[in-house]
């Protein structure tokens, strides 16, 4: 059996229809508008008994298929403790039957089907229909008259002969939407809905309100109607708005008319067969059903059933009752003409045709059946044998006992392919129907719809939101609000533009307490998924996995290490190498012991050169996090974020506004409304585009009074009060004073000068003449234009003989400040300073360390740990004994790559600082300087000549004059455009007796480069090399063996392995004791097979070596040599002659 629970309003209007399950249970909320409950059986009688029990609020109903078994439960909550549901039963034919309830043993019960059938249109609890209802199942309800619920009431009051005129309305008053579909007791996004009424004495006055709140009022017309439309709109939520009548006489009468708003609903208005809105008029008639007064209709004995006709079987005047052939699914949801289903066995039905008629139902040339009409005038057909998935026009052909015939065609698009509703989790993987998910908003699809069908996702009580079925039947639906941790069963509503609803449910069981990996940098900060980081050791993490599973985590095709589950399900992982700047998907992939795996994905873009927040004031100046500032609005600004994300800047309770991150990951924010004097805890948080965010603070001081007046140097460095400065015409200046005042400032008994205050409060002086060394009380008087006047001293001790911090390199060279060095850990130093004060050195927030100032007034320090590669601003801050401090800033730009000056020899090999070459103009060179400086090279007191530095920062310089063989330090002095100079030295030893490595065969004999030899082990040696140096033989990718340099610079080698036939190319790398390093090749071609010389007697006998012949003048011959080489004969000290290898490495000689 097919069943449906149809829940309808005191109108009778539809408000709900679910499907029920055998086996499972439909949970639903009473709500207010909920009238009654109709039990509709699609293919069968409705069971007979429902079994009901109430407890905590709920009320369970069971009910049982008489002929099959099965069960269907449903769970009412929200039941106060006196309410009892209406009950009613329908079947296929729809007519409507009341259950009696036994309230001793909990049971509803259906009366006989034969018995008067109770009328369900929109009068269905009119007059005394519903009196009698309630007399029945021993409750009461109100009559419509009232037009509000008592469904609580224990008395019922029903079928009253009022006969006095009253202002009471005759029909209920009616909402209607902006598009006109009637809202009363439903969800409407019109916050103006329009209410309506008529029935009432002409001129009556009508005043709706809204709670306490007078909406407005009205003035019935002379036909008894009247409207009402709010100026105002009404908040989403529900709402009761009551109407009060007062006629003439001054008689009031009252009436409520439910309506919940929720400008975000898009669930479509009632319709009609055709799609129009559906009109509500506030009036019905119930033929058979008494009168206008609910009186019971006389009984006149000619009874005719509307769309019947008479007797005689001639329609009835003005009859508009019969209706269309319609098609409902499996499921009771009607298919709209000429959309699709996935049901193949449709029901096709029809009403107002005679009774007994014949109704054949054709698809095509092929007859699907017949139906006869009942005695209500209506008919319904199945076909035995499901249609095929396609297009069918369905031809309903009628005739009556006296052979009329009628037809008319219902389409339908059969497709079987549409699926149930189903969920896949934020990674897309799908998940099954009751099946468990970590994903608080997991997706909803389905396909096989409509096109252009709304689709209305709700849980439970709450509409989660809609989708549009596409072109292609599917639609897709994510919450934009996480469901909560526990069971759900989400209910998909779809309905076409006609109307059509169809319903099916989705459970899912959400469980956040399994998470997905996540990151945290080394702060221990969360690194949102897909954000940036600083860190390149950041940890991976996650819980809710099975103990003892092991975890991998690899970086594209690189494994980066694995880690245990613990014992609380969760695990931790940082990699041991850093990773590199840029984006990473970071996979973890998870196997319990069983074997099962899981896997996910973590995104991440590593940039260490993403800065914290940091604030400027408003002159630029960077302020310190946790210092105060005199600027009310200064500037937050960050780096290295995802483009697009959002900054949201807070300062405790208060959010100051938002910033946008730019395509380069920076942001700005400067608040509107200045800030209060005080302590700030401004709270910066991030979120990306995916939602994923990041927090961090930046502390400052807000400290608007105005300030006391203070010394800069010419470099615009701050001198502290009482403290020495090298400036003898340092700058004063302050602020917070009145604008246009006048401030005179004076040395003693001498006026330097005055200033005169600007618009901002603040003014600054510098004295024309230079302060005299030695200590000054200068004394700073201002006067506004009233003459009220103020005073202050700043003191300070002027000493030009005190310099500024400075920097030396590792070889003692002076690096210029904003200059560039390769030395990371260079010595800054300075003077004439307090002896005994404290120099604190800073890089930006990090402090490198502290130095105390000499008996003399100087000061050195040295960064223990490198400076990283980049620039560097060196605040270098002073404090004497009595707190006076000083500040100040070196500037300097750290390249490691930039190398010392270096040479290369003639064929382009490097020579080592202090070892031999055998070339006499050597290439020197260098880079990592400022380009366009000068390098000059010099030689003891000979200028070798220059090189201009080229845009790259490298420079070459080779001697046009040969060095003399010898000892040379070569000193490299460069000049940049700004006059700064370094220096650095390169030592040579210059001996152009120093041989290159060369070739000897076994028998001693040499071996040209490039030439032939049958010597397999030839010995390799060379000379003029650096005593214990050691030199590596290669041969391609063999190593063949080393030699070590004797005490005269010479060295030997033998291959202990002979080499192979063919050309060998041998590589000789020398390396000294301090790593310094040459390279030299030689090339020889080993061929075995070349044969000693012969000698042939003239008959062309050989001779063997050592024998006896009679040739005085025998042939000597051989082979095997290099082409074109000579040979030379001779006998004694007498030389025969010679001859000369041919192309094929062969010759002959006859003396």
């Amino acid at each position: 059996m097919k069943i449906q629970l149809i829940i309808k309003d005191s109108n009778g209007h539809i408000i709900a229809k679910h499907a029920l399950k055998p086996g499972q249970s439909l949970a639903l909320k009473s709500t207010p508008q909920a009238a009654s409950y109709e039990v509709h059986s699609v293919d069968g009688q409705p069971p007979q008994k429902i079994v009901a029990s109430k407890a905590n609020g709920q009320m369970k109903f069971k009910l049982v298929d008489d002929v099959t078994g099965e069960q269907y439960d449903i769970v009412l909550q929200n039941v106060s403790a006196d309410e009892l549901p209406i009950m009613t039963a329908s079947g296929p034919d729809g007519v409507a039957y009341a259950y009696n309830y036994d309230a001793a043993n909990g049971v509803y019960e259906l009366a006989s089907t034969t018995a008067d059938p109770l009328i369900t249109d929109n009068v269905y609890l009119a007059g005394g229909v519903l009196g009698g209802l309630a007399a029945i199942i021993g409750v009461a309800a109100a009559s419509n008259s009232g037009g509000s619920s008592s469904r609580n009431n224990n008395t019922a009051a029903a079928n009253e002969d009022n006969s006095t005129a009253s202002v009471v309305p005759a029909t209920t008053p009616s909402l209607v939407d902006d598009a006109g579909n009637p809202v009363a007791g439903r969800p409407t996004s019109d916050s103006t809905p329009t209410i309506s009424g008529n029935g009432m004495q002409p001129g009556s006055t009508v005043v709706i309100t809204d709670g306490d709140t007078e909406l407005g009022t009205a003035t019935v017309g002379e036909d008894g109607s009247w409207t009402f439309t709010p100026d105002a709109p009404l908040a989403d939520g529900e709402h009761a708005l009551v109407v009060d009548g007062t006629d003439a006489s001054g008689n009031p009468a009252s009436s409520t008319v439910d309506v919940i708003i929720d400008t975000g609903d898009t669930t479509p208005g009632a319709s009609d067969d055709a799609g129009s809105p559906a009109e509500d008029n506030g009036s019905a008639s119930v033929p058979g059903a008494g009168d206008d007064a609910g009186n019971p209709a006389e009984d006149n004995g000619n009874d005719s059933t509307p769309g019947t006709g008479d007797d005689a079987g001639n329609p009835a005047e003005g009859d508009t009752s019969a209706t269309a052939p319609g098609i409902t699914d499996d499921a009771g949801n009607p298919v709209a003409d000429g959309s699709s289903t996935s049901d193949s066995t449709p029901t096709i039905g029809g009403g107002g045709m005679q009774p007994g008629s014949t109704v054949t139902v054709s698809d095509g040339d092929t007859e699907l059946g017949t139906a006869t009409v009942g005695e209500d005038g209506s008919w319904t057909f199945t076909p035995d044998a499901p249609l095929a998935d396609g297009e069918h026009a369905l031809v309903v052909d009628g005739t009556d006992a006296s052979g009329n015939t009628s037809s008319s065609t219902v389409d339908v698009n059969v497709d079987t392919s549409a699926t149930a509703p189903g969920l896949t989790d934020d990674a897309g993987n799908p998940i099954a129907d009751g099946a468990t998910t970590s994903d608080s908003t997991p997706t909803i699809n389905g396909d096989g719809m409509q096109p252009g069908s709304t689709v209305v996702i709700t849980d439970g009580d709450a509409e989660l939101g809609t989708a549009t079925v596409g072109e292609d039947g599917s639609w897709t639906f994510t919450p934009e609000n996480p469901l909560d941790d526990g069971e759900h069963a989400l209910v998909v509503d779809g309905t076409d533009a006609g109307g059509n609803t169809s319903s099916s449910t989705v459970d899912v069981n959400v469980d956040t307490s399994a998470t997905a990996p996540g990151l945290t940098d080394d702060a221990g900060n969360p690194i949102a998924d897909g954000s940036s980081t600083s860190d390149s050791t950041p940890t991976i993490n996650g819980d809710g996995m099975q103990p003892g599973s092991t975890v991998v985590i690899t970086d594209g095709d690189t494994e980066l290490g694995t880690a245990t589950v613990g014992e609380d399900g969760s695990w931790s992982f940082t990699p041991d190498a850093p990773l590199d700047d840029g984006e990473h998907a970071l996979v973890v992939d998870g196997t319990d012991a069983s074997g099962n795996a899981s896997s996910s994905t973590v995104d991440v873009t590593v940039d260490t050169s993403a800065t914290a927040p940091g604030i400027t004031d408003d002159a630029g100046n960077p302020v310190a996090d946790g210092s105060s500032t005199s600027d009310s609005t200064p500037t937050i600004g960050g780096g290295g974020m995802q483009p697009g994300s959002t900054v949201v800047i807070t300062d405790g309770d208060t959010e100051l506004g938002t910033a946008t991150v730019g395509e380069d990951g920076s942001w700005t924010f400067t608040p509107e409304n200045p800030l209060d004097d005080g302590e700030h805890a401004l709270v910066v948080d991030g979120t990306d585009a995916s939602g994923n965010a990041s927090s961090s603070t930046v502390d400052v001081n807000v400290d608007t009074s105005a300030t006391t007046p203070g010394l800069t140097d010419d470099a615009g460095n701050p001198v502290a009060d009482g403290s020495s400065t090298s400036d003898s015409t340092p700058t004063l200046s302050g602020g917070g004073m009145q604008p246009g005042s006048t401030v005179v400032i004076t040395d003693g008994d001498t006026e330097l000068g005055t200033a005169t205050v600007g618009e901002d409060g603040s003014w600054t002086f510098t004295p024309e003449n230079p302060l005299d060394d030695g200590e000054h009380a200068l004394v700073v008087d201002g006067t506004d234009a009233d003459g009220n006047a103020v005073s202050d001293t700043v003191n300070v001790n002027v000493d030009t003989s005190a310099t500024a911090p400075g920097l030396t390199d590792d070889a003692g060279n002076t690096i210029a400040d904003g200059a560039t060095t390769s030395d990371s850990t260079p010595t800054l130093s300075g003077g004439g300073m307090q002896p005994g004060s404290t120099v604190v050195i800073t890089d930006g927030d990090a402090e490198l360390g502290t130095a105390t100032v000499g008996e003399d007034g100087s000061w050195t320090f040295t960064p223990e740990t490198p400076l990283a590669d980049g620039e560097h601003a060196l605040v270098v801050d002073g404090t004497d004994a009595g707190g006076n401090t000083s500040s100040s800033t070196v500037d300097v730009n750290v390249d490691t790559s930039a190398t010392a000056p270096g040479l290369t020899d003639d064929a382009g090999n490097p020579v080592a600082d202090g070892s031999s070459t055998s070339d006499s103009t050597p290439t020197i060179n260098g880079d990592g300087m400022q380009p366009g400086s000068t390098v000059v090279i010099t030689d003891g007191d000979t200028e070798l000549g220059t090189a201009t530095v080229g845009e790259d920062g490298s420079w070459t310089f080779t001697p046009e004059n040969p060095l003399a063989d010898g000892d040379h330090a070569l000193v490299i002095d460069g000049t940049d455009a700004n006059g700064n100079a370094s220096s650095s030295i390169v030592d040579v030893t210059v001996d152009t007796s120093a041989t290159a490595p060369g070739i000897t065969d076994d028998a001693g004999n040499p071996v040209a480069d490039g030439a032939t030899t049958s010597d397999s082990t030839p010995t390799i040696n060379g000379d003029g090399m650096q005593p214990g140096s050691t030199v590596v033989i290669t041969d391609g990718d063999t190593e063949l063996g080393t030699a070590t340099v004797g005490e005269d610079g010479s060295w030997t080698f033998t291959p202990e392995t002979p080499l192979d036939d063919g050309e060998h190319a041998l590589v000789i790398d020398g390396t000294d004791a301090n790593g310094n390093a040459v390279s030299d090749t030689v090339n020889v071609d080993v061929d075995t097979s070349a044969t000693a010389p012969g000698i042939t007697d003239d008959a062309g006998n050989p001779i063997a070596d050592g024998s006896s012949t009679s040739d005085s003048t025998p042939t000597i011959n051989g082979d095997g040599m290099q082409p074109g080489s000579t040979v030379v004969i001779t006998d004694g000290d007498t030389e025969l002659g010679t001859a000369t290898v041919g192309e094929d490495g062969s010759w002959t000689f006859t003396p």
